[in-house]
């Protein structure tokens, strides 16, 4: 199963500039598109990166040239992982991808999750959510998705358990390390009831019988070009 999740994403990415995932929202038609490395992109990412770093595992100081040898080192060339930009009415307004795939049990992790427009479009990333779970079921054949997130971000907390229908499985304690430019949580081991650490990790993860349970009505309007692979 992992040379078909590794060839579905190289496909993919070969598809380049092409909507790969249509799906409604309200009016509109929100699209899905591998990232790319051109200009507009680069200052798109390093803009909501710089803002929103309390979403990340780690803060630094963004540039444009880290930016882009991000998306082309630690996701286009990279075989287990992939990037998609969210295109809606023509603008580029958040990111989600795919990665950490694991052969013991057929999954994989939706990552990356961001949206860097905030204004108009209410359920957008929970829809897009609902699209990119199903393409990750019916086009890289996954036996289960997995996804983490803070544990004091009560958005995401509330869209992956209550919306998208994830199960809690495990709650891992983090603390912060400081480097030259910034910091990074560091997953640690505690020792005692009496220890606790500064930040907390969820995870959590969804089967395609309980994701198609909850979302087969909204599923009509998820269209995935997989004519095209």
């Amino acid at each position: 199963m992992m040379a078909h999740y590794h060839d579905k994403l190289k496909q993919i990415k070969n598809l380049s500039d092409i909507d790969l995932v249509e799906f409604n929202i309200g009016d509109s038609v929100a699209t899905f598109r591998v990232v790319d490395d051109s200009t507009e992109t680069v200052k798109l990412l390093s803009k909501w990166r710089d803002t929103h770093y309390n979403a990340f595992y780690d803060k630094f100081k963004v540039t444009e040239e880290r930016t882009k040898m991000w998306i082309q080192k630690q996701n286009l060339d990279l075989p287990g992982r992939i990037l998609f930009m969210i295109i809606l009415n023509g603008q580029k307004v958040a990111h989600m991808g795919i990665d950490s795939y694991d052969e013991h049990d057929n999954s994989a992790k939706l990552s990356n999750i961001l949206r860097g427009v905030r204004e108009g479009y209410p359920g957008l990333m929970l829809k897009g959510e609902i699209a990119l779970s199903k393409l990750m079921f019916e086009l890289l054949k996954l036996s289960k998705i997995k996804v983490c997130m803070w544990s004091d971000n009560f958005k995401a907390v509330n869209l992956h358990a209550t919306k998208l229908g994830c199960n809690v499985v495990g709650n891992s304690p983090f603390k912060r390390v400081f480097t030259d430019d910034g910091w990074k949580w560091e997953k640690i081991t505690l020792h005692s009831e009496s220890e606790y650490a500064e930040k907390y990790v969820l995870s959590m993860e969804i089967t395609p019988e309980q994701f198609y349970s909850l979302h087969k009505n909204k599923l009509q309007d998820v269209k995935i070009r997989s004519d095209l692979l």
